[in-house]
């Protein structure tokens, strides 16, 4: 893919709060691998829909994830967001928009501040280096 690629997604998905940290305390493994499963579903399709049909493959950019919650006041702090990408990051691999998401292939990521307010929706944006 070319140096100038850009993916930009807007899912109308935001993942479970309960992959945050703060909350799988106490979880089961199994109940948390089993949740993961579901939002890696949920993501994979929605991210598919999203590419309309499109197949762009980056093999080196920078992921920029950011949500908005529909629901006004104090957002999750930085690790609690950050533990919501793993799904979306995953499915962005299983889609193959991403040969991997190594070090190498994702070179830098970005957690943006989260906007508060509207719907729950969440935007990634890939850019090829």
């Amino acid at each position: 893919m070319s140096h100038s690629a850009t993916v930009s997604l807007m899912l109308p998905y935001v993942p479970s709060g309960k992959l945050a940290e703060n909350r799988r305390r106490g979880m089961h493994w199994g109940e948390y691998a089993e949740l993961l499963a579901g939002e890696r579903d949920m993501a994979y399709g929605l991210i598919l829909e999203a590419l309309e049909g499109k197949r762009p493959r980056l093999e080196r950019c920078t992921l920029s994830i950011q949500f908005t919650f529909k629901r006004k006041g104090v957002g999750p702090d930085y690790e609690n967001l950050a533990a919501r990408e793993k799904p979306l990051v995953d499915s962005l691999v299983h889609a193959g928009v991403l040969v991997n998401d190594s070090w190498d292939v994702v070179v830098e990521r970005r957690t943006l501040k989260p906007l508060m307010g509207g719907v729950d929706a969440t935007l990634i944006v890939a850019e090829a280096k």
